[in-house]
């Protein structure tokens, strides 16, 4: 008995022995996180690594007081970027961190872009990821005279950068301006193609005259011509020059010059507004390469003519609108030649327009509850009207819609179905925009869809070093980015096979590109005919299945700024 007590006392001891190895001592001490703050440095315009940025933690602080957004004045942890741009900094605790940038040379992008990030790391995500830019920037500069080459002190101008989306050239330094000698500097560029853009002086806010006589009626203004250097003239024969990061480019000297500026009497009946009502007005005019201007001007009272100036020869168009979701509205085409001419803004309520879908004799309907549709007015005035679901028997209603040309956009429709016809009132239309300016009260649009879409396949040429899965555009010709089943896309897999469905019959331009702009439905009509005139031209049948080879193309790199 003695015995087996002993053996018993030995086993529990080397018991507790053990579980006291495995189960150490609870810590109360603060736990780490083990985590970490990782990221990239690219440079702002080409977003090209930065080698040996340098980065900096800053940790919040805490008390009644904060400067500086709470954040410590000295960094808790700082590394450097690799040469691929990267670089990780382990962190012990959790909590809120700012993460900077900096390099000498470079500063921080002035907008959009941002050189510092605030992360937060916690217990259960301890890590955090960024991407910061720092920008290495180029300038700008000449000289400007007139045209008598005397140099033009105080005048405002600006830098454009090119890229292809709407307007060809976009401004993105403002009143730079010229000193007693005529010099200027438009600084803060980053690396891309730029041109000097000169305009008028008269600044928008001058323009919209609602109290004048009728001397002021018929005056006609002086200001300088809008023209872009190098070129001198239009946007579509300025010749960019390359402004690389921290370069100062010298474009040599301006010749500019003063030209009539016009001036247009708008009179606007007392129609569906009071004469205490007041109208927001806007303008757009169109640029030489397909892109549109687009600026407020004020407001103006309702039932007393306006006076709005500044126009140069040229298409403009003014758009008048009052009220709120529903409201009256006014779109007002002109044409400046040579002298000061009036227009009449006829206000016209909203209407509401009634759809239905139907499909072509034979063709089975697709599930119409998964379509929308949407309005546009193509006098690019006003926003598109939102998405309008489709009921199970394919009708819809869109309501508040301005009674102007609106294209038809329809979302949702499979790869099975194609919009074959948009009828407007019973009458079978040209194209996809329905002309609800023509005054029906009533307006009702019937959208004919068939189940014989056509298709194109094959391949891409993809050997050499060029080969990097390119994605290949059908665009229909004359291209209308509105219409459905119109723009068909395809990334080719490794082998470079690619397949585009749901196309709508006619001919179509096919191009196989390399680099791809992020939205091709952004990009205006005149870069659409330049990125596609060399591309493969095919007729499509309905039902047709056609087979290429393409070879892929790559495009300019100011085509592709966003």
């Amino acid at each position: 008995m003695a015995k087996a007590w002993l053996r018993y006392a030995v086993l529990l001891l080397l018991a507790i022995t053990v579980f006291s190895i495995r189960m150490p001592a609870q810590d109360d001490s603060p736990q780490t996180v083990n985590g970490e703050i990782r990221g990239v440095v690219l440079e702002s315009g080409t977003e090209q690594p930065i080698v040996g940025a340098e980065i900096s933690v800053f940790i919040r602080q805490s008390g009644p007081v904060l400067l500086d957004g709470g954040w410590s004045p000295e960094s808790s942890a700082k590394t450097t970027t690799d040469a691929a741009g990267a670089f990780a900094i382990p962190m012990e605790q959790p909590g809120r961190y700012r993460v900077e940038a900096r390099k000498l040379g470079y500063e921080a992008p002035p907008s959009g872009q941002s050189a510092a990030q605030e992360v937060e790391l916690e217990d259960r995500y301890p890590l955090a990821e960024v991407k910061l830019f720092l920008g290495h920037f180029g300038a700008l500069t000449g000289s400007v005279v007139d045209a008598d080459g005397k140099p033009i002190p105080s005048l405002r101008l600006r830098a454009a950068r090119e890229r292809i989306r709407g307007l060809r050239f976009v401004p993105v330094a403002v009143d730079a301006k010229t000193d007693s000698e005529g010099r200027f500097v438009a600084s803060g560029l980053t690396p891309g193609n730029y041109v000097a853009e000169v305009f008028p002086q008269a600044g928008a806010e001058e323009r919209l005259l609602t109290a004048f006589t009728e001397s002021d009626a018929e005056k006609v203004d002086l200001d300088y011509e809008r023209a872009y250097w190098p070129g001198g003239h239009g946007a579509e024969a300025a010749l960019p020059v390359t402004v690389s990061g921290g370069a100062t480019v010298d474009i040599g000297t301006l010749r500019v010059r003063k030209v009539p500026y016009y001036r247009v009497r708008v009179r606007i009946p007392i129609a569906h507004c009071d004469a205490s009502d007041l109208l927001s007005v806007r303008e757009t005019d169109r640029d030489s390469v397909g892109g549109s201007l687009n600026q407020p001007l004020g407001e103006a009272p309702c039932g007393k003519d306006v006076l709005v100036t500044g126009h140069p020869s040229g298409t403009f168009h003014l758009f008048f609108r009052f009220g709120g979701e529903y409201g009256v509205s006014a779109s007002v085409p002109f044409v400046i030649t040579d002298q000061n001419i009036t227009v009449t803004a006829a206000l016209l309520p909203d209407v509401t327009v009634e759809g239905v879908f139907v499909t072509a004799e034979g063709a089975r309907a697709p599930d119409f509850t998964k379509l929308s549709v949407m309005l546009s007015p193509t006098d690019r005035l006003g926003d598109a009207i939102q998405q309008w679901p489709v009921e199970i028997d394919g009708k819809f209603q869109i309501p508040y819609v301005r009674p102007v040309e609106q294209a038809v956009i329809v979302r949702g429709l499979d790869a099975a179905h194609y919009v074959k016809e948009i009828r407007y009132n019973g009458i079978a239309l040209p194209g996809s925009s329905v002309p609800l300016d023509q005054g029906a009260t009533a307006p009702s649009m019937t959208i004919v869809l068939d189940d014989k879409p056509a298709t194109i396949a094959g391949s891409v040429d993809t050997s050499g070093d060029r080969a990097s899965r390119p994605t290949v555009i059908a665009v229909k010709w004359p291209w209308d980015f509105t219409a459905p089943g119109t723009v068909g896309r395809s990334q080719a897999d490794a082998g470079g096979s690619f397949l585009i469905t749901g196309l709508s019959p006619g001919e179509y331009r096919v191009i196989a590109l390399l680099s791809l702009p992020q939205d091709l439905m952004g990009v205006s009509q005149a870069a659409i005919e330049q990125i596609m005139a060399g591309g493969e031209k095919l007729e499509l049948s309905p039902g047709a299945f056609l087979n290429v080879t393409l070879e892929p193309t790559v495009l300019p790199a100011q085509q592709l700024q966003p």
